[in-house]
């Protein structure tokens, strides 16, 4: 999969989507491997373009020097319960760990979708809550929100949150 603006004689019977689609709505077939351009300036949107697939591999190519330490570091700090990343040169590569069950995990792996609703599902699995239980225990901030639409500070807080609480789901 390719997205962003890619010339069209690169790989040209791939699949293609535009980044502003690829942020707006889940790409609908499964996506093992993606490959993002991301446009100058737009480094620090890095968090929510890899928010924005379920893919196993992506390969997110910056501009020319502009994969800076200081975005690489937040998004590896926010993105650690999905991805581990790899920075080089003008790339940053992100390759999916196994699934964890932890409430950052199943939050962001949703991205798309309401965090409240996520939320819930995982307090229902969790601790056996009725859904108007678990409702009402998601914090107010994450009730009318998607996970992409999450500020930076709320992302970090998630992990934080899995470490404090027992989030696991059981299977």
């Amino acid at each position: 999969m390719l997205v962003g603006p890619w010339p069209n004689d690169v790989l040209p019977n791939v699949p293609r989507a535009r980044l502003a689609t690829w942020l707006g709505k889940p790409y609908a077939a499964t996506v093992r491997r993606a490959a993002i351009a991301l446009p100058p300036g737009l480094e620090p949107a890095l968090v929510r373009v890899l928010l924005a697939t379920r893919a196993e591999h992506v390969r997110v190519f910056t501009a020319a020097g502009a994969a800076d330490a200081a975005s690489i570091a937040e998004a590896a700090e926010i993105l650690a319960p999905v991805y581990e990343l790899t920075a080089r040169g003008t790339h940053v590569d992100a390759v999916r760990r196994a699934p964890s069950g932890t409430l950052a995990r199943t939050l962001m792996d949703r991205a798309h979708g309401k965090a409240a609703n996520a939320w819930r599902d995982v307090l229902m699995r969790t601790r056996g809550l009725t859904k108007r239980e678990a409702r009402a225990e998601v914090p107010a901030w994450a009730r009318d929100v998607t996970v992409l639409e999450l500020p930076a500070h709320r992302l970090k807080a998630l992990a934080a949150d899995d470490a404090q609480h027992d989030f696991t789901v059981v299977r």
